[in-house]
């Protein structure tokens, strides 16, 4: 007798709903359908999410549905088995202090010992109390282990087969977003359960939340038992319907089964599967159901197994029991590319499964989810349709637009409806979104080989992007294929800054409309823009492509497009679409006085016909009637329109339609307002309007008997009066913990999540909050965050801003010193940037230094968003801080924003601001001088001035000596001994060596980050022509775990070079692809590293307009000159070889002899032989000529001083 098995998943059951309860509500109804037309499931499997945010009111929502599908399928107890999920941890109970144990383990070893912890572990597991305690109704005849793991025993047939369930816990290390980036773990001795398994003889199914990516490389031995001790592994987590069922040939015969998510909407289709195991046969047989929105249905997902109907079926093989019917045997790949059955079906494609739909039937990765009806645009659709006509000459149309005007929804729209109706010779359709999480260029190449020649993913996973290009664009150029990237912005280099920087720090709406007006940008990864480029020219093939930013690689040096490609700025709608906006609404009115009003006074543009739309809907006594709003002088009249231009107008009727709010949907605007990126449900629930004031915490206290203090030491009346404070700290704790139960069942309480929704709701009516489905979050458009940012009062920036710090500060987050990405940095972000709003200068140079701000400075190189901050603490200009900050912190704060503006080359400012602190320098702090010092000896280094950068660095090793500070004495001779390797004094710079060298390297990451001097070092052996592979890879072993960026930047900038001068150009050219991407995703212009990357990639045949290139890169506004002598030399034009030489051997130059840099001056003058030019004759340097400076006159007073006081206290 066949085993049935209903499969759920990633339900995420909140207190409160309306969406979710739509969705769970159809999903039941669903089950119940099936379980009368067919056999009823045996089992029920939930694979984690049970609950949102592990809190026991979800819970109590979450089994009122699973006794409802129990009950319709008649499964009863014993017959349900739960695992936990990310989202069954209650975050709010992990304190700041046990973060150490969620992130630190580096190593099996270190895994080992946060799981056997007496300490640490109870504390990682109490996280899911709630989860545990609500699984007791379904699971408490089961043996749970240590870490919530247990195996279940059941009959299979009547021949003795048994079927084990093995169900593991994968998030006792779920703490914060993210956290599936390869950081989880199951651990040994949790899988020490297979133990209890025979997987020659039993049927094993393992479920665990989490699939194998999500899982920290030190844990690869406890997934490799999973994997090799079970026949089925179900998993959840994803919400991915097109990888529902595969089979794993790296995992034997493993096959793993993925669930779709269970409740409302989400970027990726919701689903559930039912699977069926047959002992006789010994055959599985899986169906997943996707959800369809639109009708609130369910149905058999056909789109991912098309050949079969959505039916995928596997055999297994057991001891003692015969198969009928063998599957084919997995033929595995032997070379580069993936392998092909002898049938010539790819190898992936056996065992019933392929990965993506059958071309033509279109592949979306994933479906935008439609929130709103689609109208008007109809220029654009028939534009769209002459676009994709095959006697069209453009293969790229790029739709460019800020946020908020429909390119996602414009393209979707078209891809649905009308592309097959345009051209009926598609070979297929291919959506690709960059929205979803991981989503980069190389992901996008291997889902469209996957879709376009059947084989599986997984087969494309250990090439990069050059190798796929070579594959996927032969293809692509067979035949018409349309291909849509939708969000393409989020691969440039700009979206990160402009996300999290100054462009979202909008003070004025004017600002706003400058968004979309940005340079062209570049992709992060170089070959990023190749693949772009060569996107262009797959004839007959057409892609279509959404972006916020304008990628360069698609313009040419006139910013004007490439050839095959086809750049469409998107406005606002016609008269006639946004009338059908309006119509659309229900809003009812005089069709040309509709359309009038619409293009006079806001230009058509969606975000203001929305805003209207809420306006008049809200009209009271006239609810969508717009003949009498516009009419009423208490209606429309109110506007006051007339003397203002169209931005204005625009902003009018914002500021108009946020005076109507509620006091309760203001302050949710308001509050949204001082938050610079879009949120989640979660950060809503937190800064809920409607929840009553919480009770005032109170901290449990201490007994004084077992407290740090001596209890023996005490006098009998202290220890009396101890006690009495402690029972009486003990009732205000007590008073407390009722007054928090009180609130938390209180009906203002209870109603307050119901109340939110209504809020979100009418501020979604009114055309004031977005939702992006792609993202599941919600967000302001800019205009209306800059227009609702101008009307707060300054006591509701005090007021609603500390909700928002509480709410921030409270949230678990990665370690700063353990940051990759801004995302990692966000909250902090949050905190500082709502602090610096609401005036409290003082807490937020706390929560800005040290961790963060060293973060963002030396491990993300985030300068320009570190500089935005800095600037806010001194609102009246860089000379004046914060009257709350002392002369320290400001102090501290000018010299971070001299790193930064030095990374970024602004000069004039970063001199002014060396002056000032020199000038104002504290004689007791020598240290403190010795940094001024030192930053001020780079400044003149890099403007070329290598005499006094060199009597600067002497001036402060002698006050670092004075000041008997180890560190300081460290950095001043690093800082000289760098000189020395660029002047090319080598000799001195090797006697330097010893004495730097036996100093060590543990010094404090704000002065010294690990591998900066082993990357001096090589330079030095490279500059000798000593220079090993073991020089760079030590620096390199050093820097990256220290997060040294810049190091490990300029290392692989060194390696590059390196190979260059060897004509090693691929290796060259993979480490300056490294550098350049590494500065691009920081908005750095190393020009130096491009300009030597189009040189390899010209010696290597990848650069197809090299004149162009060339051109481009000598446009910059600060040419690397000799890389650019070289490229030209490569290319043959000795007249610009002369003109570049030329100028690099000017830039070594320097001050004159001694004082040039040496190796890059002999390189120049080399260059400048072989183009027949004339060598220029060097100058000394001469000193009468130089400059010395009032402060560094008063420094030399002081030191002087100082050698008189020292000789002094010499004996005799």
């Amino acid at each position: 007798m066949k085993l049935k098995i209903l499969h759920l998943s990633d339900l995420h059951f909140k207190s409160t709903g309306l969406a979710q309860d739509v969705v769970v509500s159809s999903l039941l109804t669903a089950i119940q359908e099936l379980c009368e037309k067919e056999d009823k499931p045996d089992l029920l499997l939930l694979t984690g999410d049970v609950a949102f945010g592990g809190k026991p009111e979800e819970y109590k929502k979450a089994k009122e549905f699973i006794d409802g599908v129990a009950d319709c399928c008649g499964i009863g107890k014993g017959r349900i088995f739960i695992i936990p999920g990310n989202h069954d941890v209650e975050r709010s109970r992990i304190k700041p202090g046990y973060v150490k144990w969620w992130y630190s383990f580096k190593n099996e070893q270190e895994l080992h010992e946060v799981l056997s912890s007496e300490d640490a572990f109870p504390k990682v597991m109490a996280t899911t109390t709630a989860y545990f305690e609500f699984i007791k109704s379904y699971m408490d005849n089961l043996a749970f282990g240590r870490y919530g793991e247990y195996v279940a025993e059941m009959p299979l047939g009547n021949d003795g087969l048994k079927l084990k369930i093995v169900g593991l816990n994968s998030a006792f290390f779920c703490g914060y977003d993210g956290d599936d980036n390869k950081q989880l773990a199951l651990g040994l001795p949790q899988v020490a359960c297979y133990g209890q398994t025979n997987i020659r003889k039993e049927v094993v199914l393992s479920m665990v939340h989490h699939p194998e990516m999500c899982f920290h490389y030190c844990d690869n031995a406890a997934w490799n038992t999973v994997k090799r001790k079970s026949d089925l592994v179900l998993s959840g987590h994803i919400h991915d319907a097109g990888n529902s069922f595969r089979r794993d040939g790296n995992a034997g015969e493993t096959v793993f089964i993925a669930a779709g998510a269970g409740y409302e909407s989400r970027s990726s289709q919701n689903g559930f599967n039912i699977i069926e195991i047959d002992p006789d046969d010994l055959k599985i047989k899986g169906m997943h159901y996707k959800y369809l929105p639109e009708r609130h249905t369910w149905v058999v997902n056909k789109d991912i197994n098309v050949e079969t109907d959505g039916v995928f079926e596997f055999s297994l093989q057991k001891a003692g029991h015969v198969c009928k019917r063998p599957e084919p045997i997995f033929q595995k790949s032997t070379g580069s590319q993936p392998a092909l059955l002898s049938s010539g079906t790819p190898a992936s494609a056996v065992n019933g499964f392929r990965y993506s739909p059958v071309p033509p039937q279109p592949y979306y990765k994933p479906s935008y989810l439609v929130n709103r009806n689609f109208v008007g645009r109809q220029a654009e659709l028939n534009a769209l349709d002459d676009w994709a006509s095959a006697a069209n000459p453009y293969t790229v149309l790029l739709f460019e637009a800020m946020g908020g005007t429909g390119k996602s929804m414009l393209t979707w729209e078209w891809t649905i409806n009308q592309a097959k109706k345009a051209r009926s010779d598609w070979k297929g359709i291919f959506w690709y979104s960059f929205y979803e999480k991981g989503a980069i260029m190389t992901d996008f190449c291997r889902h469209a080989l996957a879709y376009i020649t059947g084989q599986n993913v997984k087969d494309f996973e250990e090439m990069k992007t050059p190798a796929l290009a070579d594959m996927l664009i032969p293809l692509l150029s067979s035949g018409a294929w349309l291909v849509i990237l939708d969000g393409l912005e989020r691969v440039l280099e700009n979206y990160n800054n402009t996300r999290f920087a100054e462009d979202f720090l909008i003070k004025t709406p004017e600002e706003v409309e400058n968004i979309s007006k940005k340079h062209p940008c570049a992709c992060i990864n170089d070959e990023d823009d190749d693949l772009l480029q060569r996107l262009a020219t797959c004839t007959p093939s057409k892609i279509l492509a959404s972006s916020r930013l304008v990628p360069r690689a698609l313009l040419n040096v006139s910013d004007q497009p490439i050839p095959g490609v086809l750049r469409y700025l998107l406005q606002g709608l016609r008269p006639t679409d946004a009338e059908a906006m309006f119509r659309d609404a229900n809003i009812s009115g005089d069709s040309a006085a509709i359309q009038n009003y619409l293009t006079t006074n806001c230009g058509c543009h969606p975000l203001t016909i929305g805003v209207l739309v809420g306006l008049i809907r809200h009209y009271m006594p006239g609810r969508g009637n717009f003949d009498k709003w516009v009419n009423d002088p208490a209606g429309g009249g109110k506007l006051n329109l007339a003397s203002l231009d169209l931005v204005a107008r625009q902003n009018h009727i914002l500021s108009v339609a946020m005076n109507m709010l509620p006091s309760k949907s203001w302050q949710l605007l308001s509050t949204l307002t001082l938050i610079y990126e879009a949120v989640d449900y979660s950060t809503l629930l937190a800064l809920n309007p409607h929840l009553p004031p919480e009770p005032e915490e109170v901290t449990e206290p201490q007994n004084p008997e077992i407290s740090r203090w001596a209890w023996k030491d005490l006098t009998d009346k202290e220890k009396e009066i101890r006690k009495k404070n402690y029972v009486a700290a003990q009732k205000r704790w007590k008073n407390y913990l009722e007054a928090m139960e009180n609130w938390r069942n209180s009906d203002e309480f209870r109603a307050a999540d119901i109340e939110l929704g209504k809020t979100v709701q009418d501020l979604e009516v009114r055309g004031l909050v977005q939702y992006e489905a792609q993202t599941d979050r919600y967000e302001l458009h800019p205009v209306v965050r800059a227009v609702a940012s101008g009307r707060m009062a300054p006591d509701e920036t005090r007021e609603f801003g500390q909700l928002v710090v509480d709410h921030f500060s409270s949230r678990t987050h990665v370690p700063h010193q353990y940051a990759k990405t801004l995302e990692d940095v966000s909250d902090g972000l949050n905190i500082v940037r709502i602090l610096l709003r609401m005036g409290r200068y003082e807490k937020a140079f706390l929560a800005l230094r040290p961790d963060l701000s060293n973060t963002l400075a030396f491990r993300l190189e985030a300068h320009n968003l570190l500089l935005t901050l800095l600037r806010q603490f001194f609102p009246n200009g860089w000379l004046t801080s914060a009257p709350e900050l002392n002369d320290e912190r400001a102090g501290a704060l000018l010299t971070l924003a001299t790193i930064a503006m030095s990374s970024l080359g602004d000069w004039d400012k970063t001199f002014a601001i060396h002056e000032y602190l020199l000038s104002e320098f504290n004689e007791n702090d020598l240290p403190d001088l010795t940094t001024s010092l030192r930053n001020v000896a780079f400044y003149f280094d890099c403007q070329g001035d290598y005499a006094t950068e060199n009597r600067i660095l002497d001036l402060a090793l002698k006050v670092s000596e004075f000041s008997d500070n180890q560190q300081s004495i460290f950095m001043c001779r690093f800082f000289k001994y760098s000189s020395l390797v660029s002047l090319g004094w080598l000799e001195e710079a090797e006697k330097m060596w010893p004495l730097l060298d036996k100093m060590g390297r543990k010094w404090n990451y704000n002065s010294y980050r690990q591998g900066s001097l082993e990357n001096t070092y090589a330079y030095f052996q490279w500059q000798k022509g000593n220079l090993q592979k073991k020089h760079i890879t030590d620096a390199l072993n050093l820097a990256e775990p220290d997060t040294n960026r810049s190091t490990v930047r300029s290392l692989h900038w060194l390696t590059g070079i390196w190979h260059i001068e060897k004509e090693e150009w691929r290796e060259a050219l993979e480490s300056l692809s490294i550098a350049v991407s590494m500065a691009r995703v920081a908005s750095i212009a190393d020009n130096g590293a491009e300009t030597l990357l189009a040189l390899a990639k010209f010696k290597l045949g990848q650069l197809p307009q090299p004149v162009q290139e060339a051109e481009r890169l000598a446009n910059l506004r600060k040419p690397a000159y000799y890389a650019l002598a070289e490229l030209w030399l490569a290319i043959g034009d000795m007249e610009q070889v002369k003109k570049h030489a030329l100028s690099a051997y000017k830039k070594a130059s320097g001050n004159g002899e001694p004082y040039v840099y040496r190796y890059w001056l002999n390189k120049a003058a080399a260059l400048l032989r072989k183009a027949g030019a004339e060598i220029p004759v060097l100058p000394p340097y001469d000193p009468a000529a130089a400059k010395i400076y009032p402060w560094e006159a008063k420094i030399i007073a002081l030191v002087e001083r100082l050698e008189r006081e020292q000789k002094e206290k010499q004996p005799g």
